[in-house]
């Protein structure tokens, strides 16, 4: 007996096959296409926020784009709406502007970003990294004492070698 296949339903990762990677692959608008994975240019996520924004469809972008949203599945569509949400929420206001070199997801839990709001946060965190850099210099310093002072203590001196080797010469 076989087992019938699971019905694909939002939540289970489905994979992208050869062909399929390859005919993402030829889109100027994909970086990168794995098994599980379609990675976008900067400028096809700062476009599909322009038209989202607008108010058209994401199917209706991907289409215009040459993207066939049927060989994504809902789940990669979707993602591409979770990304402009974001870039909504920490951008307010501003969906329609360029987003290069901008993080979406900052301040998101789990990012690893922190949030930082005012001018008075970003010279508070200037100063903690001052003082961890003064901090960390004076344990380089402090380590390479005693580095050298350990060196020394097992190495004697070659100045002290080289008068006990070298041979006592009498002239006759």
């Amino acid at each position: 007996m076989t087992k019938p296949k699971p019905k694909a339903y939002r939540g289970v990762q489905s994979y992208l096959t050869e062909e399929q990677i390859r005919m993402l692959s030829k889109n100027p608008n994909i970086v990168e296409v794995t098994p599980r994975q379609v990675h976008y240019t900067q400028t096809f996520k700062n476009y599909f926020c322009k038209e989202y924004a607008k108010g058209r469809s994401s199917t209706e972008i991907l289409r215009e784009q040459g993207i066939d949203p049927k060989i994504l599945g809902e789940t990669r569509v979707s993602s591409l709406r979770t990304y402009y949400n974001n870039v909504k929420r920490a951008f307010p206001g501003r969906e329609n502007l360029s987003l290069e070199g901008k993080n979406p997801y900052r301040g998101k839990k789990g990012s690893g970003h922190t949030e930082l709001q005012t001018n008075a946060d970003l010279i508070h965190m200037i100063g903690k990294l001052q003082q961890q850099i003064q901090y960390l210099e004076k344990e380089t310093d402090f380590l390479k004492k005693i580095f050298a002072h350990d060196y020394l203590k097992e190495i004697p001196h070659k100045s002290a070698q080289s008068v006990e080797d070298s041979p006592s010469s009498t002239s006759s």
